[in-house]
C-alpha cells in the first residue's frame, strides 16, 4: 500500500475532513441559497442548497458527535447521488490494505 492510501485511511479514522462550521463559509458564495442545520440521534444534520444553471441541487449532510463528517448525499433532477460516505470509503481502502498485505506475504518466503 502507498503512503498515500495510508494516510487517507488515517484521516478517515482520526480527523473530521470537514466540520458542521466550514459549512457556513459556502453560504456566502453566490450559487448557494440556503443552508439549514438540525440534529439527529447520530449527531448535527445539514441541508445546502445551491442553483446550479436551472436546477436546485439540495446536499445533506451528516455529522456525528464529534462533528466527523459521515456522509454526503445530493439530490439533482430527483436523482440521489451519494459523494462521500466514510465507512465505505474506508472499508475500501481496508480491503485494499488486506489485498495489498496478502501479495507482499505470498513473495516473502
Amino acid at each position: 500500500m502507498n503512503k498515500t492510501n495510508m494516510q487517507r485511511i488515517y484521516e478517515l479514522k482520526e480527523k473530521p475532513i470537514l466540520t458542521p462550521k466550514n459549512l457556513l463559509d459556502n453560504i456566502k458564495l453566490e450559487n448557494y441559497k440556503g443552508i439549514n442545520y438540525g440534529k439527529n440521534e447520530t449527531g448535527i444534520t445539514c441541508t445546502l442548497i445551491e442553483q446550479e444553471h436551472a436546477s436546485i441541487v439540495k446536499h445533506f449532510y451528516q455529522f456525528d458527535s464529534r462533528d466527523f463528517l459521515i456522509k454526503i448525499n445530493s439530490f439533482y433532477d430527483e436523482e440521489n447521488i451519494v459523494l462521500f460516505d466514510r465507512k465505505l470509503e474506508l472499508d475500501r481502502l481496508l480491503q485494499l490494505y488486506d489485498i495489498n498485505d496478502e501479495n507482499s506475504n505470498k513473495n516473502v518466503l
